[in-house]
């Protein structure tokens, strides 16, 4: 069975666990430096321009978290009113993928967008990161707009595709 609920900073460890393997890798996320709990409750579950951050839990076990921010004034995607919108970041255990997580995540994130009067919510994804493209593509999410020649923390240079789902 598959549960959805709010991140609590108890889930610190457990989203790391997710996200840090991904960073590893290096081909999925944007992300270049390995998360710790603290940098987690700090950036992601207890931040401050927060809108919801939910995690799947299956059998007792985190399997999936997705958050939603405000848009930062330091996001790539400004190139028009960006009032009342939000960024998302979407992370699935690779053992649980096809599992359904992302949807589900998703549709509780889409509802609580909803609640909190955000209009817009935008995807940034690495254009090289195709699992990524089609899970937001498959939600609906349309592109409007690519940036290229991000210089991510480690040095790689990237382009990003940024997609936009109308709440």
């Amino acid at each position: 069975m598959i549960k959805i609920r709010p991140a609590t900073p108890e889930d610190a460890q457990s989203m790391c666990n997710i996200i840090n393997p991904l960073v590893a890798e290096g081909t999925t996320t944007a992300q270049a430096v390995p998360f710790t709990p603290d940098m987690m409750v700090e950036k992601v579950i207890s931040y401050a321009g927060l809108v919801s951050c939910v995690v799947a839990v299956v059998d007792g076990q985190i399997l999936g978290y997705q958050y939603l921010k405000h848009l930062s004034e330091h996001s790539a995607a400004h190139n028009e009113d960006k009032t009342n919108w939000g960024d998302i970041a979407s992370f699935v255990d690779h053992k649980a993928q096809g599992l359904g997580l992302g949807q589900r995540l998703f549709a509780q994130t889409k509802s609580l967008a909803q609640s909190a009067g955000i209009a817009t919510i935008n995807a940034t994804i690495r254009t090289d990161n195709v699992p990524g493209l089609a899970y937001y593509s498959g939600l609906g999410f349309i592109d409007h707009g690519q940036t290229d020649g991000v210089t991510l923390a480690d040095g790689r240079i990237v382009s990003q595709v940024h997609k936009r789902f109308e709440v």
